[in-house]
């Protein structure tokens, strides 16, 4: 036999196999209620199985499968209406291999007014899974309606190791008629022992253009061993306000409850990019949002980006990104770690970016909260970066916070670790906060770390600072100059530019008594202050404190030259001054019958998704494309959620 169809016709009409099947082409089940299969062997190279209700295999007794391709499906689309829950479970006996293209496609699809009345789940349990591709898809984009929790279940003891995609989420997107909702939580789960992917590895929980989880937003993926993807790892929860690249917009979408990303390896890689992101551009999100990644070893890709907020969108809770791991690498764009609130947007609590670890190595690095344009932050505004050993970046490395006074208070923390920076090492707070060096060692062709808020403070503890290209425009300038602005030198450091001298300029400039800052380089350092709190180069004696080396000269504050630009001061005397060069790059953008029936069987796997990457040039938002896009078809929108000062962090639509 070549071919075996069997079908339960009838409202609520099951079917319950338990019979072996062996040596087809294709095998085809089908029932109008609930679908069941315990206690057999299923060998067929293809396997295409819907049911009206529920799908249960190797639930009661152990399945074998062998083959090259299962589909398994819940049609409820459109007028389909099933009053209480819709579960796909699929519990093989041993491992399950199927290499075909198409591989294993597990769906649930009420997307275009399709109602369950209850929860709708998708279920994998096995050891080890090999297959050509995966996509686990509960849709319920286009005004599809769950009455409680949605959940995409892959429970894996062994390995998942594909050749292809794979597609692990939930979509209330809308296409037209209306956002779908999920009456409570929305969650993602995968666990395995170890995680190959071939192409694109996406796991995405999505409520854009209007689409609602009435509860938690999850996707947790807990590894014990290494995750790797060769075309690239997306994890996407997103509540925005657009389902097509550029917009229009169309109507918030929500979560209700907190909208979170947990990630947990040995080592994450990939051969393309790693990109995650919780984003509620144009939307909302009432709880938490936030990203976690604990890998205890590397986590390495082309591209590494991290982003939570978006533009013109609410946070009623906190906002994260924490990224604590060994190492990490990005060598041909760069890192990004970005908490984003402008427009108007807003956060009820606190915004944090939190990165541990021993290295980064990479073409360029970002790490900032951007607040501008009327953005609000509830408590306090934070970027904590503990590094322990040597980090490398052939272009720029840049720490910022923008509209900082729209936070109860804001600070950047860089502690420990050296920076070899090719470019410019900024360093920026535009409103109030604090900039603390606490032990870092810096070493670029330029540096220049300032804080612009009547109350902004620097403070410098131990390590070194350096500015070491041979450019004339090579320049180290250290600013606090708002009215009550002050650089404060709190254990010994080292300053040293070769082609200018360093330039310190504060309201108040204090060397803690004890202390020394010892100048190398080109000459004396040019200090500008109105309170030179430190004995000895024309401070006032208030303390102890002195500078080493070359020493320094002191001005009056306001002579200074600007903070963008260099000087080629020498021995204390102000010179003219000249454009900066830049140092760097912007890193790159960037049923009517049986065979309607196996028709939809054909067409159950989900579309891949894919990313589309923006950069501006300047610190505004909604920016026009700047370069190329890297994208893959259908589904996924990236809007423009401009970083400001250098490059962007768009968002994805699923």
């Amino acid at each position: 036999m070549h071919d075996l169809t069997v079908y339960a016709r009838g409202v609520g009409s099951d079917l319950t196999l338990s019979s072996a099947i062996s040596g087809l082409t294709q095998t085809t089940l089908i029932a109008q209620g609930d679908l069941n299969i315990d206690g057999t062997t299923l060998d067929s190279q293809m396997l295409r199985v819907a049911a009206g209700t529920n799908i249960n295999v190797g639930v009661n007794a152990p399945v074998t499968i062998t083959g090259n391709e299962a589909t398994l499906l819940i049609p409820n689309s459109g007028t389909g209406n099933i009053a209480g829950d819709a579960n796909i479970t699929l519990n093989p006996a041993g491992n399950l291999a199927l290499n075909g293209a198409n591989g294993l496609s597990l769906t649930v699809d009420n997307s275009d007014g399709g109602h369950i009345g209850q929860s709708a789940t998708i279920l994998l349990s096995s050891p080890n899974l090999t297959a050509g591709s995966l996509n686990m898809f509960i849709n319920n984009r286009n005004g599809g309606s769950i009455g409680s929790s949605a959940q995409v279940l892959c429970n894996l003891t062994g390995a998942l190791t594909t050749q292809g995609d794979v597609n692990i989420g939930s979509s209330n997107r809308n296409d037209g008629l209306g956002g779908g909702t999920m009456a409570t939580d929305a969650l993602v789960n995968i666990q395995a022992n170890s995680i190959s992917v071939g192409g694109v590895f996406d796991g995405f929980v999505s409520a854009n253009a209007g689409g609602r989880v009435g509860g938690l937003a999850l996707i947790r993926l807990n590894v014990a061993g290494d995750i790797h993807s060769g075309g690239g790892t997306l994890l996407e929860n997103q509540a925005t306000g657009f389902n097509v690249v550029g917009g229009p917009f169309i109507a918030p979408g929500l979560i209700v409850g907190d909208a979170l990303i947990s990630v947990s390896a040995a080592n994450l890689t990939s051969d393309a990019f790693i990109s995650s992101d919780v984003s509620d551009q144009s939307g909302g999100i009432n709880g938490n949002a936030g990203i976690t990644f604990n890998v205890t070893g590397a986590i390495a890709a082309p591209e590494v980006d991290f982003f939570v907020g978006g533009s013109a969108g609410h946070i009623g809770g906190n906002a994260l990104v924490f990224v604590n791991a060994g190492s990490l690498s990005a060598p041909t764009t760069g890192f990004f770690f970005q908490v984003g609130n402008g427009n108007g947007a807003s956060i009820g609590g606190s915004a944090a970016v939190d990165v541990t670890a021993t290295s980064l190595s990479g073409d360029s690095l970002f790490a900032g909260i951007t607040s501008d344009n009327g953005g609000t932050i509830g408590s306090t505004a934070g970027v904590i970066f503990n590094i322990s050993g040597i980090s490398t970046f052939a272009h720029d490395a840049t720490f910022e916070i923008t509209g900082s006074d729209g936070a109860q208070a804001a600070a950047i923390d860089i502690n420990g670790g050296i920076y070899n920076v090719g470019g410019t090492f900024n360093g920026f707070i535009d409103g109030n906060g604090g900039f603390n060096l606490n032990n870092a060692t810096i070493a670029a062709d330029i540096v220049k770390i300032g804080v612009f808020g009547a109350n902004g403070s620097l403070r410098i503890g131990g390590g070194s600072i350096s500015a070491t290209g041979i450019s004339a425009n090579t320049l180290l300038h250290l600013y606090a100059l708002g009215s009550n602005g002050i650089v404060d030198f709190v254990s010994d450091v080292m300053l040293t530019s070769s082609g200018s001298v360093p330039v310190i300029a504060a309201k108040t400039v204090t060397i803690e008594t004890g202390v020394t800052v010892t100048i190398g380089g080109s000459g004396p350092a040019n200090v500008y202050a109105t309170n030179a709190n430190y004995t000895g180069s024309g401070g006032n004696g208030s303390t102890r404190g002195t500078f080493g080396g070359l020493g320094a000269t002191t001005q009056p504050l306001g002579g200074q030259p600007p903070f963008d630009s260099p000087t080629t001061a020498r021995a204390g005397t102000k010179q003219g001054k000249s454009v900066v060069s830049g140092g760097g790059r912007v890193p790159a953008i960037r049923v009517s019958d049986s065979s309607q029936l196996a028709s939809l069987l054909d067409n159950a796997a989900p579309s891949p998704n894919g990313k589309v990457r923006i950069s501006p040039h300047g610190r505004s938002r909604n920016q026009s494309m700047q370069g190329g896009t890297r994208t893959r078809p259908a589904e996924i929108h990236r809007s423009v959620d401009a970083r400001a000062r250098s490059g962007v962090l768009a968002s994805r639509f699923q």
